[in-house]
């Protein structure tokens, strides 16, 4: 198949769950054989062999099947990502115009498609894919600030849910999600996936009483570590109790305390790894998500999960591999950490087990077979 892949970002040029989908989902499209034409969004000005990611290679040997553009600037009004979106997409359209009838299937990320599907018409039934990701904008919303934005978020979401010819969801509570919003999408499920490299061979055992617990994020008040910053000086009187953070977490929300540990950013998969090598859990308090990229990562090194039941999140957390609690929830988050720091070394062991053993149903050679499976299944075939 031709395929082209709308994206307003991709790792390494950009971080974050749906950049590494972007990035996978690209590289095992090629690795399969098929034609991809790939746009992106980066700020043009660093090469990309200061990367140093083996992405470099994949990037140089396909660059005349790559379109690198900038994000729009615009004044920063209310609802200006909405506007920069919607520039961004007609750039996108203007430039793929003379050859869009060439593709078999167009896959967009995002609101990139907004302006493409604007201009259907003019497509020879070409399907088009988009995904929304955890389309969070219709997941529920806990402060005004937070109420509003998916509000604004919603203009082009509805626009995009009710003209694409096809929804990608990643799973969980999103398949239902989508049907509530508009009953008669054609959905597709398919979730993110990890390379199998990831997976360890088996887990690191608990010794002793010591738990290591870890979050990974952006100080981002979806993401809930405002929750988190609430109990962990209550926490941090148990001795058995140790935190660390991975991520751009600003000073003034840090706590200073010798059971609490701030690494900051990593963009060094590696590094990466050795944390989480060092951990037992990872806390994951968001108020809404996609599917997570860093629930994968962790649950391939062997960690348990303690995570909202959000979005997709339900696919990769249950009972067997650690403990899934409502969202928005103080208390119902303690009680868990409490869990799991008053359970068994054999209990967390049988979590992480579990989590590794599950992780294996998500590598990106298995993600792939039906991501591709379904572009097949679309009117085009």
């Amino acid at each position: 198949m031709r395929i082209l892949l709308l994206t307003d970002g991709i790792f390494p040029f950009s971080m974050g769950g749906m950049q590494k989908h972007s990035f996978y989902l690209y590289t095992y499209l090629l690795k399969n054989n098929h034609q991809v034409d790939l746009a992106h969004c980066t700020d043009l000005t660093t090469e990309l062999s200061e990367f140093k990611h083996p992405s470099s290679l994949l990037f140089s040997s396909n660059a005349d099947k790559i379109f690198s553009l900038t994000f729009p600037k615009v004044p920063k009004i209310p609802g200006h990502y909405i506007l920069a979106s919607w520039l961004y997409s007609i750039k996108l359209y203007r430039h793929y115009k003379p050859n869009l009838n060439d593709y078999d299937v167009i896959y967009a990320q995002g609101f990139t498609a907004w302006h493409l599907l604007q201009k259907k018409s003019k497509l020879n039934s070409i399907p088009v894919v988009v995904n929304l990701h955890g389309f969070e904008m219709y997941q529920k919303g806990f402060s005004f600030k937070e109420k509003l934005e998916k509000i604004i978020l919603k203009i082009p979401a509805n626009y995009i849910i009710k003209h694409a010819d096809y929804l990608q969801s990643l799973g969980g509570q999103i398949t239902q999600l989508i049907s509530s919003v508009y009953s008669k999408a054609n959905v597709f499920q398919c979730s993110i996936g990890i390379e199998e490299s990831w997976i360890k061979n088996s887990i690191n055992p608990c010794f002793g009483n010591q738990r290591n617990f870890l979050f990974i994020g952006r100080m981002e008040h979806r993401k809930g570590l405002h929750l988190l910053n609430q109990i962990l000086p209550i926490l941090c009187n148990d001795k058995r109790f140790e935190m660390h953070f991975i991520g751009p977490i600003p000073n003034e929300f840090q706590i200073n305390h010798e059971q609490i540990h701030y690494h900051g950013k990593i963009s060094d998969e590696n590094k990466i790894i050795e944390v989480l090598d060092l951990m037992d859990v990872l806390l994951l308090p968001s108020l809404s998500e996609g599917m997570p990229t860093v629930i994968l990562e962790a649950m391939a090194r062997s960690c348990a999960v303690i995570a909202t039941d959000v979005g997709a999140v339900s696919e990769l957390v249950d009972a067997s591999n650690g403990l899934i609690i409502p969202a928005n929830n103080i208390a119902t988050l303690k009680t868990a950490i409490l869990s799991i720091l008053n359970s068994s070394n054999h209990q967390i062991d049988s979590f992480k087990l579990s989590s590794l053993e599950r992780v294996k149903n998500y590598t990106w050679n298995k993600v792939i077979e039906r991501q591709i499976s379904q572009f097949k299944s679309t009117k085009k075939f």
